[in-house]
Order: C-alpha cells, then sequence, then structure tokens
C-alpha cells in the first residue's frame, strides 16, 4: 500500500531531480519612502482625498452629496481602504459557512443512483494530459512556493516522471476513499 509518507518522499526526489533553485529578486535600489518636505505631504494628502472623493462620488454620489450638504468630514470619519471586520464575517460565513451536497455520479451503497464504473470517472493521467495542461499555461508564470515554474518540466524526462507521480497519487486517493 502507498503511503502518504512515500508520496512525500517521491515528491521531494522530483523537485530534486528537476534541480530548481530559488528565485532571487533584483539588486534594485529601494524606493523613497515620500516626501520629506511639508509641500510634498500637503501634495500628497490632496491627492489622497481628492481619490477617495472619485471613488466616492463613483460609488455612491448620493452618499457624497449629502456629505458635503451636511459638512460631514465623511474622509477622517471612515477608511474606505479596507473592509469592515463585520462585513468580512458575514462574506466568509455565507461563502462557507453551508455544508456541500456532493452527488456521487456512480452507485456506491444502491442508493438508486445511476450506475457507472469507477473507470469512466476516475481515468489514469497519460502523457497527453500533461501537454494539453502545460500548453495552457502561460511562459512567464510565477513559481510556487516549491519553486517550480513552467520552464522546470518542459523536458521529456520529466513529464513523464510527473505522469507517473500524479496516476501514484490518484491510486492512493481512490483507496483512501475505499473505491
Amino acid at each position: 500500500m502507498i503511503t502518504r509518507g512515500m508520496i512525500d518522499e517521491l515528491y521531494t526526489l522530483v523537485v530534486a531531480q528537476i534541480g530548481v533553485t530559488q528565485a532571487t529578486r533584483a539588486n534594485k535600489p529601494k524606493r523613497a519612502k515620500g516626501p520629506n518636505h511639508q509641500t510634498g505631504r500637503k501634495r500628497k494628502r490632496k491627492r489622497f482625498r481628492y481619490a477617495r472623493t472619485q471613488d466616492l462620488f463613483c460609488k455612491n454620489p448620493n452618499l457624497l452629496a449629502r456629505y458635503i450638504r451636511e459638512g460631514t468630514p465623511w474622509l477622517e470619519d471612515e477608511d474606505y481602504s479596507s473592509p469592515k471586520p463585520e462585513d468580512v464575517k458575514y462574506f466568509y460565513t455565507a461563502l462557507w459557512g453551508t455544508l456541500p451536497e456532493i452527488k456521487i455520479p456512480f452507485t456506491v451503497d444502491g442508493s438508486g443512483h445511476i450506475a457507472r464504473d469507477i473507470g469512466d470517472v476516475l481515468q489514469a493521467i497519460t502523457s497527453r494530459d500533461i501537454n494539453e495542461r502545460l500548453n495552457h499555461t502561460r511562459q512567464n508564470t510565477a513559481p510556487g512556493p516549491d519553486g517550480i515554474q513552467r520552464k522546470h518540466i518542459a523536458g521529456i524526462e520529466t513529464k513523464e516522471v510527473l505522469r507517473i507521480l500524479f496516476n501514484i497519487i490518484l491510486v492512493r486517493s481512490n483507496r483512501s476513499l475505499g473505491v
């Protein structure tokens, strides 16, 4: 039986074989933090106020008109650049707060679903599948946490190793599901 530890070891060996090196940032001079004189700060604050006013005008012109009529200092009262904590909580509760309904497309316990062979649903990954996926990936994508970029897996041998690794993972996940 293939264990999770064996898959992790195999993945480590694949990454080592590909020969990925961690990317380093270019040596660019650091930007100045901001103006050190009073005039620059006033200009920066004025540009900020203008941008926030335009933003509120686009989102809710009636609210902006009411603030101006009543003389409400709306820039100092609320920070429009960041969402409120209660809005974030509501968003994620609505998004993740319900249990998903999963319907399996084949019979597991005779529950009346349409019977399909497991081979029709979970097919082995082929070299063609790997090539199609890589062809749909842009050339200059950023590497993930493991440092692998598209250029690292362009070779035929590497694609074959990936195909075998993905099929091992597929078989392992099927066994853990009891299929």
